[in-house]
């Protein structure tokens, strides 16, 4: 007798896995170990680790799902934080994509559907629709990452600052992340990033605790799966949610939320290269520093009941051209074999960070909040989601921002101007000294083209940092917040973090839009004892959300019920209006369940422990169950043996999990043990290919 699946691979695994999951467009498994440990790999000839993470300070990895074009994928980690992990690069790239606002609690339903929107456009005859594209006319926007200061420690490599990725491309199809929690909250982000409403499913009565969250392809409704944690109540509710607003506004939704995405690309682009201009500021000016630290010490040491004031002597030398001997040891000693200075090269990457990055990305912001003040004017379609004083507001800080980093770049440009000037003087002063004998130098008609930019580097930049205002705030963030609206700061990264966040509290009123209009319109109540979330193979419910069925779109959920007597109990409801939740509950065969997993809207898979060295999978067939109608009092519904379709020895492996991507005609299953065994199989039957095979002919 064959096998009723085919095993493709095998391979021993170091990690104890406790969740895994396939990308739903490729044949790459994710696998989370009990150690937190994040494992991605590749199904081929042979079964290959792409990459690991491994992180001790993440809370505990409870649920992990995919972007539907497989490209990303979230994790949900029982202290509410949820983030979102990039494979499209060499090496994964992981962001915060939610982080709790509220207490936090642990993540237990993440859905993630695709959320398309064609915009219409009406074609006129002799009208070019990109006349009015003013971003193509504006600097381009530099892809390059700016240069690093220069270092005086040799370095054989120095490592670029990364840019943010760009957004999506508007003609991506858009996804909705749903992020459910225990204590009830749902989050609703648009491709896991733009914040659109928020679901509050608390009920005092009751207290519930989430278990799941089902979303159907045309989002018109949500079904969200509570139990009540009120002592002695095994109260089971069916909420569903009206979100019928999510297909009526989704113009305004992405129209705002795509200026949203841009914006916050814009700003963490300006954000990463502010950064770099604050570090060439940090050593350009701890060079200057160090010139004007070693002349004071060489003046003490010359006379040590003197006042090292090295602008003074510098000056005095500039004055009657020649060396004084408090400072000449720092000609002859110094600066002769020393000093290195890269001042000027840093000066200049300043400025091309400020012309090629800062000042075009700031110009896209601006154009960016032109469009939205444009939508705020227009109450009649956009009155609910924008407020235009808080677009104001926005613009106005933004516009300071630039107008500071103008003069910046002004006052940076003269610095370097004198700067130069500077370094040209003291390096012929320098050389006179060392090479020359003192008669000879005091002889010397002309030692410094331009002395009145010295004197200026002198007064203004030797001991001092004339440029500190725009890094350093003169007040405290509590005295500014405290100060009167009329008090402008210089500092150029305290700006932009007034901008961020001006641009989130304009944003905030989509989504109390949202929230205020997502209602509850129907509860469905049951009772079912003995289930808690904890007794669940992966502390959650299992579930599956099928394609149209004449129609209409059903959804399953499956869980263990261990009190009094073990059973497997499997709910069905469909998404239709008046649909009622259906029940099916069967003994456990001998032995412990450690997984169940839908492997499509036609078969349910069941990994069965029968002993410490042999453990069993078997399947259902979904329609060869016979669903009753819950009660909403008592369930009554009668108990059945499994009337199991396939099953499989699974030997020398032991608290199996199991994970499979549910494809049609590419339909693959994974197996790991506690052991370390790992096995993919296949999952289609003989029966099913030769049916697939005739069809196709």
């Amino acid at each position: 007798m064959s096998e009723p699946f085919e095993l493709f691979n095998e391979k021993l695994l170091a990690d104890n896995i406790q969740i895994i999951s396939w990308c739903p467009t490729a044949d790459l498994v994710l696998l989370v170990s009990h150690e937190n440990t994040i494992s991605l790999y590749r199904k081929g000839i042979e079964i290959n680790k792409l990459w690991s993470l491994k992180n001790t300070a993440w809370s505990e990895i409870k649920i992990v799902t995919w972007k539907p074009n497989g490209k990303e994928l979230v994790i949900g980690c029982a202290n509410g934080n949820v983030y979102r992990i990039d494979i499209t690069y060499h090496t994964p790239k992981m962001y915060p994509c939610w982080s709790p606002v509220k207490e936090s609690a642990s993540i237990t339903s993440l859905v993630w559907i695709n959320y398309e929107y064609k915009k219409g456009q009406t074609d006129i005859e002799g009208f070019d629709t990109d006349a009015f594209d003013l971003e193509s006319s504006l600097p381009t926007l530099s892809d390059e990452p700016p240069e690093e200061p220069s270092s005086r420690v040799p370095i054989s490599k120095r490592k670029k600052v990364q840019l943010p990725r760009k957004p999506l491309h508007s003609t991506e199809t858009q996804t909705l992340l749903f992020i459910g929690n225990v204590k009830g909250l749902i989050h609703i982000t648009l491709n896991g990033v733009y914040p659109i409403g928020l679901l509050d499913m608390f009920e005092e009565k009751l207290n519930p605790i989430l278990l799941d969250i089902s979303v159907p392809h045309d989002v018109s409704s949500v079904q969200v799966l509570a139990k009540s944690t009120k002592e002695n109540e095994d109260k089971f509710v069916l909420n569903v949610i009206d979100t019928s607003i999510l297909q009526d506004k989704k113009e305004q939704i992405f129209s705002i939320s795509e200026i949203q995405t841009k914006l916050d690309y814009l700003l963490e682009y300006t954000n990463t290269t502010l950064n770099v201009l604050v570090r060439h500021h940090t050593t350009y000016s701890l060079l200057t520093s160090k010139i004007a630290m070693v002349a004071s010490e060489y003046i003490l040491k010359n006379d040590d009941q003197a006042t090292a004031m090295p602008e003074v002597e510098l000056t005095g030398t500039l004055a009657i051209g020649s060396v004084t001997e408090t400072l000449r040891l720092f000609f002859e000693e110094y600066l002769t074999s020393q000093l290195e200075s890269n001042v000027t090269h840093g000066y200049q990457n300043s400025l091309k960070i400020v012309c090629e990055h800062i000042i075009p990305a700031c110009e896209r912001i601006q154009l960016e909040l032109s469009k939205l003040l444009g939508f705020s004017l227009w109450t009649q379609r956009y009155g609910d989601f924008l407020e235009t004083t808080a677009v104001e507001k926005t613009i106005r800080h933004i516009r300071q921002f630039v107008s500071q980093i103008l003069l910046f770049a002004k006052d940076l440009n003269y610095l370097s101007t004198t700067f130069q000037a500077f370094i040209k003087w003291i390096t012929t002063v320098t050389e006179k000294v060392a090479v020359t004998s003192s008669a000879d130098f005091q002889n010397e008609s002309s030692l410094c083209e331009d002395p009145e930019l010295v004197l200026e580097f002198l007064n203004k930049d030797l001991i001092k940092d004339s440029l500190g205002e725009y890094f350093v705030s003169p007040i405290t963030l509590e005295q500014e917040e405290n100060s009167e609206e009329g008090y402008n700061s210089k500092q150029l990264v305290r700006l932009l973090a007034k901008i961020k966040t001006s641009c989130r509290q304009m944003l905030e009123k989509p989504s109390v839009t949202f929230t205020e209009q997502m209602k509850v319109t129907s509860k469905y109540c049951f009772r079912l004892d003995g289930v808690f979330l904890r007794d669940q193979p992966r502390d959650k419910v299992i579930s599956f959300t099928t394609e149209y069925r004449d129609g209409i779109q059903y959804n399953y959920h499956a869980f263990l019920q261990l009190n009094p007597d073990p059973k497997l109990v499997i709910l069905k409801n469909g998404f239709d209006k008046g649909s009622k939740v259906q029940c099916a509950i069967f003994n456990i065969p001998e032995g412990a369940i450690t997984d169940i997993e839908f492997f499509d809207d036609k078969e349910l898979g069941i990994c069965i422990q029968k002993d410490k060295d042999h453990s069993l999978l078997s399947t259902v067939l979904l329609c060869d169950i016979e669903f009753k109608s819950i009660p909403s009092t008592k369930l009554v519904v009668a108990t059945k043996n499994l009337n199991v379709s396939r099953s499989l020895e699974l030997e020398k492996m032991n608290h199996v999990k199991i994970g499979c991507n549910g494809q049609p005609k590419r339909r693959i299953m994974c197996l790991v043990a506690s052991n370390g065994i790992m096995k993919i199989y296949s999952m289609e039957d003989e029966e099913a290919e030769e049916s697939d095979d005739d069809q196709s002919d």
